[in-house]
């Protein structure tokens, strides 16, 4: 089960005096998830140990070979739950950003969502010679590096 807890409104505004203000809650989201094991045995050469140097070199070579299997693997799969149970990047940004925060209550949201995705995400688009890849690298990149953030965490 994965709980996520978040707030709720808590936009400040000129409030007359006893009259109530905004109010400031917060929201679960509880979702439920089949973990999956992945994984590999690796099969060496006892006698192998005999030449230390040998062994050390077989080992490191199959551990480097399965952890690029396993990078890989995950890769796939983060790419398949961000598409599968990710939100769409402008709503993404407009909930994110406290700036969007007084666009949002007014009905402003949607045209923030709508000039995030003509001016930022189309422009990278134009500007890269192969877009989808680079931001597809870029992804790639923050994603490795959010799960390094989340092991050390």
């Amino acid at each position: 089960m994965i709980r996520r807890r978040y707030v709720v409104g808590g936009a400040a505004s000129i409030t007359p005096e006893r009259a109530p203000a905004r109010t400031v809650s917060v929201r679960e989201d509880v979702r439920s998830i089949m973990l999956t094991r992945y994984g590999g045995d690796l099969e060496m050469n006892l006698n192998l140990f005999l030449r230390p140097g040998d062994a050390q070199r077989e080992l490191k070579m199959k551990l480097d070979a399965q952890k690029r299997a396993l990078e890989s693997a995950l890769i796939d799969i983060g790419y398949e739950t961000l598409m599968k149970e990710g939100i769409r990047l402008p709503d993404a940004i407009v909930r994110s950003n406290p700036a969007y925060l007084n666009a949002s209550t007014q009905g402003g949201a949607t045209d923030a969502a709508e000039r995030i995705m003509v001016h930022q995400l189309f422009g990278a688009m134009a500007k890269q010679e192969y877009p989808i890849t680079n931001l597809m690298a870029s992804a790639k990149v923050r994603f490795f590096v959010f799960l390094e953030a989340v092991h050390y965490w």
